[in-house]
């Protein structure tokens, strides 16, 4: 290989990635200009999709708290019974003062 063609060869190599580097300038360029636009849009139309999303979201809500109540409210009505009882068998079988405290202990907790 003569130096002329390593010359040649080495100018088309440059020639190839500064073409490269134009190609990628561009697409950037054609990216930030969406992005701007985009963003444009977002500022005149934003309000009117936020109202949606809201909606949507109180939606989701309002589904979740009924979940909650439906599958929770059960389980704590059981529980609350279940200490009722015991509450009241504890208090038949050691009298009315079963649930005070000793003599000489406060009951107001340490400050």
């Amino acid at each position: 290989m003569t130096p002329e063609t390593r010359t040649i060869l080495a100018d088309l190599g440059a020639s190839f990635l500064l073409l490269l580097v134009f190609v990628a300038l561009c697409l950037a360029t054609v990216v930030l200009y969406l992005v701007w636009r985009g963003v444009k849009m977002g500022r005149v139309q934003g309000p009117v999709y936020m109202v949606q999303v809201l909606d949507y979201i109180r939606a989701a809500e309002d589904s979740a708290r009924d979940l909650s109540e439906t599958s929770i409210e059960p389980q704590v009505r059981i529980v609350t019974t279940w200490a009722g009882l015991k509450a009241g068998a504890r208090a038949l079988i050691h009298g009315p003062g079963a649930f005070e405290s000793p003599p000489g202990e406060d009951e107001s907790p340490p400050v």
